[in-house]
């Protein structure tokens, strides 16, 4: 701050403005033309603290515009290259063609010169590294999938080919089994079917071990797992208890359902095992099958004791078992957990005299339908197993004609139009012909059935489906010695 006091040939014009302690300083100036006027200037002094402050400012603030300056100078430099080279490639008298090429050149001098072109390339290598790396991880991993699927395909191969063996040797097993409960006086003979029965079912078994790591619901016949399960049960029945075991269903008709065969077989055998623990020595035990509605309702039913009121409310408990030495109580607590696995569900029924169990399981819809054997005794066979009908003839059917190889096999179904006999068609005949190839070449009418092992087989029942095939069960054929439903 400054206080400014002049004097004019004596007169003093001093505002009162200096202020006390502070250090001042005064510059006297005098007009030349006038000596007798003199001014007097007072400002205060700055401190040697302060100046080094004010150096630094006054520094900073020469270093900006300097810098500023410089930048500037080079920014316009380098526009007036920029300039200069445009105009020198891109001359008017230049042809087009040639026009286009300087053009290109241009750009990538505008490129080289912003220093863009060189960013540019960075991030191009940078993006072509790591597309290299994705393409070494996504092709690592493509291998590794196809290297799963490939095994995983093996196993599943592996797995319906012991599937297959367990399926074809039940139908054999079945004809044993009819054999040996038909009666024989000769005691060598019937231990040797005693000894086949139990090989066989042993080394089904141990196929069942390696099935069961792929143990997924599949579609399955309930009257053909039922009319297997009372083949085997019968002998022991009438040599038991001498009680009686009865099995009824609709042969025109069949149900489908998907579950698990194995468990299912438990299941049965499990109720039936109390139905048959329940019953008295005359006792019986009828197990019957009714499909309607899109479910099939399975019923075993006994005349036994029955199960006492207060023991109702807790039979499907887990641990709960009643007046059975050893049971453990896990026989229907899973025989309910694994129907409700299926959508399906078991419940008990007290009768007047004995109990019932209702089995009931959705219906698998396959746009076939399956039946059983007929009620008509003529039968006209296509089949190159020689035991098929061997085995229905000890069943009380009359077989009139049989065919066997491609040729005689649609010379036996052209003339089926004109017989009211039911004619089985198999599937897989000899030198890997199909039925239902056969069927395609022959004329045929509607009392042509398909009769085969793969009557679960989803192929199998895609060409049924288009010929308009019934599917009829093979295994059927092999238990008809038993008695079962539609049989004479």
């Amino acid at each position: 701050e400054s206080c400014i006091s002049v004097v004019d040939n004596g007169r003093s014009f001093s505002p009162d403005c200096l202020k006390p302690r502070e250090n001042y300083r005064t510059i006297v100036c005098q007009a030349q033309a006038n000596t007798g006027v003199r001014a007097q200037v007072s400002h205060l002094s700055i401190s040697l603290f302060g100046w080094p402050l004010l150096f630094m400012f006054v520094s900073i603030l020469a270093f900006i515009l300097i810098s500023a300056e410089m930048l500037r100078a080079s920014v316009v430099s380098l526009a007036n290259r920029i300039s200069v080279e445009i105009q020198r490639r891109l001359a008017p008298e230049a042809s087009t063609e040639s026009r286009r090429g300087r053009v290109e050149q241009t750009v990538e001098f505008l490129l080289r010169a912003t220093g863009l072109s060189a960013a540019v390339q960075r991030r191009i290598d940078d993006l072509h590294e790591v597309i290299a790396a994705t393409e070494q991880k996504a092709i690592h991993e493509a291998a590794l999938r196809a290297k799963h699927e490939v095994a995983a395909s093996k196993a599943k191969d592996y797995i319906e080919k012991v599937r297959q063996i367990r399926h074809d040797v039940r139908s054999p097993l079945s004809a044993l089994i009819a054999a040996k409960s038909a009666g024989t006086s000769d005691d060598g003979l019937q231990n040797a079917l005693s000894a086949s029965i139990a090989s066989i079912e042993k080394m089904i078994e141990d196929l069942h071990r390696i099935e069961t790591t792929e143990a997924v619901p599949r579609l399955a016949i309930v009257e053909v797992i039922l009319e297997e399960e009372v083949a085997s049960l019968r002998p022991h029945f009438a040599n038991g208890k001498k009680a009686k075991l009865f099995l009824d269903y609709d042969g025109q008709s069949l149900s489908p359902v998907t579950i698990v065969s194995d468990l299912f077989r438990r299941v049965i055998r499990n109720v039936i095992d109390n139905a048959y623990d329940a019953i008295s020595n005359e006792g019986e035990i009828r197990i019957s099958v009714l499909s309607d509605g899109g479910s099939c309702r399975i019923s075993i039913e006994d005349n036994g004791s029955g199960i006492s009121p207060e023991t109702i409310p807790h039979l499907f408990a887990q641990g709960a078992t009643f007046n059975k030495v050893g049971g453990t109580g896990l026989g229907l607590f899973y025989a309910q957990q694994t129907i409700q696995a299926w959508r399906g569900s078991i419940e008990y029924h007290p009768l007047a005299r004995g109990s019932r169990f209702d089995i009931v399981l959705p219906l698998t819809q396959v746009g076939v339908t399956f039946v059983g054997l007929p009620e008509s005794p003529e039968l006209w066979i296509v089949d190159d197993r020689p035991e098929v009908a061997q085995q229905l003839r000890r069943a009380g059917f009359e077989i009139e004609r049989t065919a066997v190889g491609r040729e005689d096999g649609i010379s036996l179904l052209n003339d089926s139009r004109e017989s009211t006999a039911m004619v089985l068609l198999d599937q897989n005949l000899e030198f890997g012909c199909l039925g239902t190839d056969l069927a395609d070449e022959a004329r045929i009418g509607s009392n042509v059935y398909l009769c085969t092992d793969a009557y679960d087989d989803a192929a199998t029942l895609g060409r049924a489906r288009r010929r308009s095939l019934r599917v009829l069960p093979k295994p059927l054929c092999f238990l008809a010695a038993g008695g079962g439903a539609g049989w004479p």
